[in-house]
């Protein structure tokens, strides 16, 4: 099969995607399995689930963010054989995000005291409280494992991470029935029960494969006799100037979906549950396609380094035609699932009735969705990062947003008029970046 020929970049690419498209869909999944498992608690404990996870992923993924701009650079350095870089960019990723998630935790131990002015359910703030606080002292272990996977991935090694990923994922799962329910005579602690759950496995996936990495015969000597001690202000420099533009595109999207999440939060809790229940399904598909995105950075990033651009273009272009095509068949699960999914998370007919509307909006943007998260990766892989945080600050604050507030607040659609708002900032964004 030929190096340039687009069958070549299918198959290259697919072999890159399809590990971290599992580990992200196990990521997902796990979650999905916490919203069910607490869902069944009661509707408010669902609701008090979302809005936690709703200020929670924002900080989470400013820290994703950072430790992803370690991949590109990575790449750039595997595909021109310079792995005295490699090593050092890895130990400066891993110095800056162990400083970075240090600061975060923080800032959210001192925001959860604030969570009554997010104007929501008075009940819904107290259950959120405690559970935030598992969550937030999980983000040291969560950024530092994702900066090992992330150097992974950058050397083409995308189903090195994916095993920690299902594993670390069972193991919440399996603690979330022990400690959401009390089972085998745990303590039943119901939605701070998810919480240490996630805390224990975010632990135990970090451990885990760091001390796999230290006995890898590829990898264990990128991770041995680190000196910490010694580094470069130059290597922390290259690596922020493209994680903290990575983390902002990260924290520009999300964070007005957040908003959104607490615009519909206002308008009811069981509105909320409905919304809580669609965006964890949307979410495991625009994860799945985000790893495609990713390989994508990696095909990218490594030719950059071979100096060859015609290759790059066409590992771009496949990319975002394997996008294409997973999130048409998305689309149809989405509309054709409707009346069914809610129902795996609660009985309530209110909630059910209104996350089935939800998917309808859902499934007419997924198309969007898969084009403008491949498009940010393809260009990630050639460090292009600043203009494509422009582009998602116009789509997604000065576009998305206000059509969510005005119909869904100033119209009173409720969830529905948020996520109209969703479908115009996606779109927006997909055709802006597309033409990037």
């Amino acid at each position: 099969m030929k190096k340039n020929s687009y069958r070549h970049h299918f198959s290259t690419t697919t072999k890159l995607a399809l590990p971290v498209v599992i580990g992200q869909a196990g990521h997902m999944v796990a979650q999905i399995a916490d919203n069910m498992m607490v869902g069944h608690v009661s509707a408010i404990h669902l609701a008090a689930s979302s809005f936690a996870n709703t200020v929670f992923i924002l900080f989470m993924l400013l820290g994703i963010g950072i430790s992803t701009g370690l991949t590109p650079l990575i790449g750039e350095s595997f595909g021109s054989s310079n792995c005295k870089n490699c090593r050092s960019l890895l130990k400066h990723g891993l110095i800056i995000n162990g400083v970075i998630s240090v600061a975060l935790t923080f800032v959210m131990v001192v925001l959860v005291k604030f969570f009554h002015l997010f104007g929501q359910d008075p009940e819904v703030v107290r259950l959120s409280q405690t559970y935030f606080m598992y969550l937030a002292f999980s983000m040291l272990p969560y950024m530092l494992f994702t900066t090992l996977k992330q150097f992974a991935e950058g050397m083409e090694m995308t189903k090195f991470g994916m095993k920690f990923m299902l594993t670390g994922n069972a193991l919440n799962i399996a603690l979330n029935y022990l400690f959401i329910y009390g089972n085998f005579n745990f303590p039943r602690m119901e939605l701070d029960g998810a919480g240490l759950a996630t805390l224990l496995s975010r632990v135990y996936m970090l451990f885990h494969i760091w001390f796999v990495m230290r006995s890898h015969k590829t990898l264990s000597v990128y991770v041995k006799n680190f000196n910490l001690r010694k580094y470069s202000t130059d290597s922390f420099k290259r690596i922020l100037k493209i994680g903290i533009p990575i983390g902002l595109q990260f924290i520009i999207e999300v964070g007005a979906f957040s908003i959104g999440a607490i615009l519909v939060g206002q308008t009811g809790s069981k509105q909320l549950a409905a919304h809580q229940i669609v965006i964890s399904i949307a979410s495991l598909t625009y994860l799945m396609a985000s790893g495609i995105g990713s390989a994508a950075t990696i095909r990218i990033s490594n030719f950059m380094g071979k100096s060859e651009t015609g290759l790059m273009r066409q590992a771009g272009l496949t990319a975002f035609a394997m996008a294409a095509v997973f999130m048409i068949f998305s689309a149809l699960m989405l509309y054709l699932g409707r009346n069914l999914i809610p129902t795996w998370y609660v009985s309530d007919a209110e909630v059910i009735t209104g996350a089935a509307s939800l998917f309808l909006v859902a499934a007419f943007f997924q198309f969007s969705d898969g084009i403008q998260v491949v498009g940010l990766g393809a260009l990630r892989g050639i460090h292009d990062v600043k203009i494509p945080t422009v582009i998602a600050t116009i789509a997604y604050w000065f576009m998305a947003l206000p059509v969510s507030y005005y119909l869904g607040i100033t119209l009173g659609m409720g969830a529905k008029g948020v996520w109209y708002g969703y479908l115009v900032g996606l779109s927006a964004a997909a055709i802006l970046l597309f033409g990037r």
